[in-house]
């Protein structure tokens, strides 16, 4: 999986936090990990989410992130692709 590309893409902002849709994201990434992958490249993540199936409970290869603040927000939309380079995944 090293050399995945994750997308992300605005959905909303909710709560006071800044969210991005992430697509790309591959099937055996827990939501923990993504969220430290994201805090790692963009700084300032609050929680992150794996989009499943909700018959089956399997990943979709999606997830959602929240940051904190507008910066870390504006960092992860204008990169609009991240690399995956976290060593416990690959």
């Amino acid at each position: 999986m090293c050399g995945d590309r994750l997308m992300c893409i605005v959905t909303n902002v909710s709560f006071g936090s800044w969210v991005i849709f992430v697509g790309g994201v591959p099937r055996p990434i827990r939501a923990v990990e993504l969220a430290h992958i994201m805090d790692k490249l963009y700084g300032s993540v609050v929680c992150a989410g794996i989009d499943t199936d909700l018959e089956y409970k399997y990943p979709k290869g999606a997830g959602r992130v929240a940051f904190t603040n507008e910066a870390s927000f504006i960092r992860a939309i204008t990169d609009r692709y991240a690399q995956l380079s976290h060593g416990e995944v690959c």
